[in-house]
């Protein structure tokens, strides 16, 4: 409803007539919230829903082992925390880490595109945060419809960034968004004003006030805000410009008037009260509630963590070296067994566990090689060998959940490596090897067989698609050439998707 015109919220500006629409940026609209309330309402959020990986981004980061192996850890973070402080001019962003895999990348003897080997899960019940301080001088908030409908924050001076007791990892986090300098805040659906489909947001403060304004341009760096007059006795308020929102002409209240609260504050923390258009002001002033803090105490909760083995796929050779499997969380008591057939071990030494490949072959056989073979790296006769690979899994078993460790044995080294494309309906896989002179040789698709021997993607045609409902996040892949009848012509890798995004998977295996 409209408020009276005496009220407490509303002041009237001596802004004489209706402005002109001009080609300069306008303040759509003008925020009115008192820092410790702001505060206070992404400290509850984050309470809730800082575990919440729908609402959180995904960090990738490469790091050179050797001359041919890579590692390419996969960092996802949780739900934000803001803290602003106007008296210090700084913004604190906090995110949990909450799921931290490990994805390792080989360019072994006679492969000339990485293949991917291993992935490893990291420990996220420990607790770890991102803090990430920047100069509250130097950020915006921006949002694009058409850009993925997310809020980010952007800022042009250097960030610190720190995981207390972790100085080492914080180092890759600033690798990655010091290239960006960006964020993502939260993602939000489409708003119904045009005007607000591309907005810009800066932050102005009045004593203990922060005043977020809404512009539909960049601002440039030395404009300031000529706010409306407003009571600072309202703890939140919004001034909506009657250009970008003429149906406040009427009386009636913006479309998003609670939308827009998601570029500044957590979205549906603020709800409408009541504003009004009082004639000749060029802004509808709205007075807000913000969320009290016992409610959230009441609803918040923290999800327990999910029960995880490590390494959660790997790749060993028959004979090769015992490997820990490592339970997380960290304390956690479970029962461990073997899921199907174990051609290797699983041990137990003081209170680890630890899988030992095979020192020989299942069935037991007798490799031997063809002669005059055109691949470099000889093939095993398919006579004398079954198939090139195997697979043992160990489980883990606690209170009704269980997590899996997953090594896929080579009985004999591929011959083959596989590239990887962008394809219309998914991700092309190609089979190639060198040949004696060192030439790389592509297998034709007609003679290219595949198969996912983990996971539950499809190949079709040589391209690879993850399942519609509920996909694996990675699946090993085996591909054969057909034109060798009689011998194991192959090669292997993870398909790392959709685990990976399919541009960043692309990038990261041919580089």
């Amino acid at each position: 409803m409209s408020a009276p015109k005496d009220s407490k919220a509303f002041q009237e500006a001596e802004t004489p007539g209706a402005p002109e629409v001009t080609d300069q940026p306008l303040l759509c609209v003008l925020g009115y919230i008192d820092e410790p309330v702001l505060n206070r309402l992404w400290a509850e959020r984050y309470t809730r829903s800082g575990h919440d990986l729908r609402e959180g981004e995904a960090v990738v980061v490469e790091r050179e082992m050797n001359a041919t192996t890579w590692e390419l850890s996969v960092v996802n973070l949780g739900y934000p925390k803001l803290q602003f402080n106007t008296a210090g001019r700084t913004l604190q962003l906090s995110k949990k880490l909450l799921t931290d895999l490990r994805l390792d990348l080989s360019k072994p003897y006679g492969m000339a595109a990485r293949q991917a080997l291993r992935i490893e899960q990291g420990d996220s019940s420990s607790g770890k945060v991102l803090e990430v301080t920047l100069n509250l001088n130097s950020i915006h908030v921006e949002y694009h419809a058409l850009g993925g409908s997310e809020v980010k924050v952007h800022w042009s001076t250097p960030a610190t960034y720190v995981i207390q007791n972790d100085r080492v990892n914080a180092d890759r986090f600033k690798q990655h968004y010091e290239a960006l300098k960006q964020m993502k805040l939260a993602k939000l659906t489409i708003p119904v004003s045009p005007f607000l489909a591309n907005t810009w947001v800066y932050f102005e403060n009045r004593g203990d006030q922060l005043q977020p304004g809404f512009y539909n341009q960049p601002r440039q760096s030395t404009a300031r805000f000529d706010p409306p007059q407003v009571s600072q006795n309202e703890e939140v308020a919004l001034a909506f410009h009657i250009v970008a929102f003429p149906i406040t002409l009427t009386q009636l209240p913006p479309v998003d008037k609670e939308w827009v609260v998601g570029l500044f504050a957590p979205r549906g923390s603020i709800t409408w009260a009541y504003g009004a258009y009082l004639p000749p002001m060029e802004y509808y002033i709205a007075a807000y509630v913000a969320s009290g803090a016992g409610q959230a105490q009441v609803t918040s909760a923290t999800p327990a963590q999910a029960l995880l083995l490590s390494p959660l796929v790997t790749f060993c050779d028959r004979g090769g070296p015992e490997e820990e499997v490592e339970l997380m969380p960290v304390g956690a008591q479970a029962t461990w067994a073997p899921e199907g057939t174990l051609r290797g071990e699983l041990l137990s030494k003081d209170g680890k566990r630890y899988y030992k490949p095979p020192k020989s072959i299942t069935p037991a056989s007798e490799v031997r090689y063809k002669e005059g073979g055109d691949t470099l790296i000889p093939a095993a006769l398919r006579s004398t060998l079954a198939t090139p690979t195997a697979t043992d899994i160990i489980k883990a078993t606690a209170g009704g959940e269980a997590a899996y460790a997953t090594f896929l044995i080579k009985w004999v080294h591929p011959t083959h490596f596989i590239r990887v494309a962008k394809h219309a309906l998914g991700l092309k896989l190609s089979l190639c090897y060198f040949n004696w002179d060192s030439e790389e040789v592509a297998v034709p698709d007609r003679l290219a067989s595949w198969e996912v021997v983990f996971g539950n993607g499809t190949i079709t045609s040589g391209v690879f698609k993850a399942a519609v409902q509920n996909p694996s996040p990675y699946s090993i892949i085996v591909g054969v050439d057909k034109g060798v009848p009689d011998a194991w012509a192959w090669g292997l890798t993870i398909i790392a998707y959709p685990m990976l995004d399919i541009d960043t998977l692309v990038d990261y295996y041919s580089r």
